[in-house]
């Protein structure tokens, strides 16, 4: 929708161009609160975000929905953790278990 405002950089202040829902939406997306229930239950929240906001998006309920990707995004993050835990010795996951 924001290619729509019929707004430009010749005549929108930067300003100005942020006081949109659009750009609020964006600006705000990454809080928990503005996330999907699914996503502000999920474990990953804090790593994903809520993934892209153009990858939320559906007609029939706006940005209120996970990701089309969240499984994928999942399945990623956690390859990711596995993969730096086995690279840890016993001392330093010992240590992670300890901060937690």
């Amino acid at each position: 929708s924001f290619t729509k405002t019929n707004r430009n950089i010749n005549q929108t202040s930067f300003i100005d161009a942020t006081k949109t829902p659009i750009i609020d939406l964006y600006i705000h997306s990454k809080n928990k609160d503005k996330q999907c229930v699914q996503c502000q239950k999920c474990p990953i929240f804090e790593i994903c975000g809520g993934g892209f906001i153009p990858h939320r998006y559906h007609s029939g309920n706006g940005f209120d929905n996970p990701s089309i990707y969240c499984s994928d995004l999942i399945k990623l993050f956690s390859y990711i953790q596995n993969t730096l835990l086995n690279q840890l010795d016993i001392k330093e996951k010992e240590k992670m278990e300890y901060l937690d």
